[in-house]
């Protein structure tokens, strides 16, 4: 079944309620809110409700904000399948990336349902470019304006969906750049990410974070710059589920939040430290 909500338990008893959805016939969101267990409630609050022109196949779907603002999502699809493409965007959507009132344009036909063009309501461009994967290789912004910037991705020879690295030019100006390296072990996971460059005003810099993966290749120990090892982030995960579902989680300074699943892996509790 879909997940209707998230409530918070106090150690003394009380309950909040931190999310709540609610689904059509076929399976949409329909509603989002938190507070209540009921969209109109006397508790409820943040209430984001969508609509669609097609429940089944929707070309259009208007999204509602707390506040009662629309933003209206057009979208197309993929002559060989189902898998939908935003066309345009009327109204502000602050979580997708995409401008108020942008529309995309959709110009490699190796890769039709990534976006090539996104222009926003002033006119201003983004593009983007594809390796044969259909992964990011190049996003320029403010196209052809004198603010124009090019970030650049490059991917791992072994294991090709895996980003190496991420160059995007620096605030100190010039030709200077700040580049994130990825590094993986021989079996692709992650073990370090490095944050080199100049910025303004405080210049050089070379910051590692260092993750120590486990047979499973999940993340056990994060550590990052500097504190030595004061400043770690542990996981632990279940055994009884191949060690691949994360149990526990210590932060520093904070302590350990538990996890609970249900018998097909779906979380059902998160448990903080103080209890």
């Amino acid at each position: 079944g879909y997940l209707t909500r998230v409530e918070k338990v106090g150690t003394l008893g009380g309950r909040r309620v931190e999310a709540a959805w609610e689904y059509d016939a076929q399976g949409n969101v329909v509603a989002q809110w938190r507070g209540d267990a009921v969209k109109t409630g006397p508790n409820a609050i943040d209430l984001w409700q969508l609509s669609f022109d097609n429940p089944l196949l929707p070309t259009v779907t208007t999204v509602t904000d707390p506040l009662g603002a629309d933003s209206i999502y057009t979208l197309d699809r993929d002559t060989t399948s189902r898998k939908p493409k935003l066309v345009s965007l009327s109204g502000s959507c602050p979580a997708c990336s995409t401008g108020p009132n942008s529309t995309l344009a959709y110009n490699d036909s190796s890769h039709p349902l990534r976006p090539t063009l996104e222009t926003d309501a002033r006119g201003h461009q983004t593009s983007t470019t594809y390796d044969a994967h259909g992964q990011l290789l190049t996003r320029t912004e403010a196209m052809g304006e004198t603010a124009e910037r090019t970030t650049t991705w490059s991917y791992d020879l072994t294991y090709p969906a895996l980003v190496a690295e991420i160059r995007r030019p620096s605030t100190a100006g010039g030709a200077s750049e700040r580049v994130t390296t990825f590094t993986y072990s021989t079996s692709g996971a992650l073990t370090q990410r490095l944050e080199e460059g100049v910025e303004m005003p405080g210049g050089a810099y070379s910051l590692p974070t260092v993750f120590t993966p486990s047979p499973e290749g999940q993340i056990l120990v994060v550590d990052p710059p500097g504190f030595t090892t004061a400043d770690q982030t542990l996981f632990t995960y279940d055994p009884a589920r191949g060690s691949l579902v994360v149990s526990g989680r210590t932060d520093p300074l904070i302590g350990t939040t538990a996890f609970g699943y249900d018998a097909f892996n779906r979380r059902t509790s998160v448990t903080d430290p103080n209890g």
